[in-house]
């Protein structure tokens, strides 16, 4: 048997059954569906033997790489909206000073 224990409880997680998360669920989900599209393209899956720990290693660092590129183009977009949301307020606050003047 299993324990989670904190410091006033223990759980055993084999009979415990949290409450469902919605987000977790959605996220199963496209894992599943994610493992589907790379069974259809690379006919074979994750329990693949013709790979060495090397190789894996290698597939994984390209994965990380291409996330970093990701991370950077988003960066550049949200740098890009703020920097208009921050045009557009100090120029709503010049019109409101000039209106208080008239």
């Amino acid at each position: 048997m299993v324990l989670f224990k904190t410091d006033d409880m223990e759980v055993c997680i084999e009979c415990y059954e949290p409450p469902r998360d919605k987000i977790v669920d959605q996220v199963l989900e496209k894992y599943k569906e994610r493992a589907k599209i790379g069974y259809a393209k690379y006919k074979t899956n994750l329990e693949r033997n013709d790979l060495n720990t090397f190789d894996w290693l290698n597939h994984l660092q390209d994965e990380l790489m291409d996330a970093t590129l990701y991370v950077e183009k988003l960066k550049e977009e949200v740098s890009q909206s703020w920097d208009y949301i921050q045009f557009k307020l100090s120029e709503q606050c010049y019109y409101d000073k000039t209106d208080d003047n008239a």
